[in-house]
């Protein structure tokens, strides 16, 4: 995967958290971003699925008695 450079204007609290996440899991400020956004793309695509997973299961259960 090709990588682009980026620069980001970032709240100092914000980055502050950002450089703990990193320490603690050994990686890079880069690596830390890149990861935060990965997964909180995969969690907006899941809960944009979600309406239509809820909708086929109430389809799929058995009626109540």
């Amino acid at each position: 995967m090709a990588t682009k450079r980026i620069n980001l204007n970032i709240d100092e609290e914000l980055l502050a958290a950002v450089d703990s996440y990193a320490k603690q899991w050994s990686t890079t400020r880069t690596g830390a971003i890149c990861v935060m956004l990965a997964q909180f793309m995969e969690q907006s695509q899941a809960m944009r699925t979600l309406p239509t997973i809820i909708a086929a299961a109430a389809k799929s259960a058995p009626a109540e008695s």
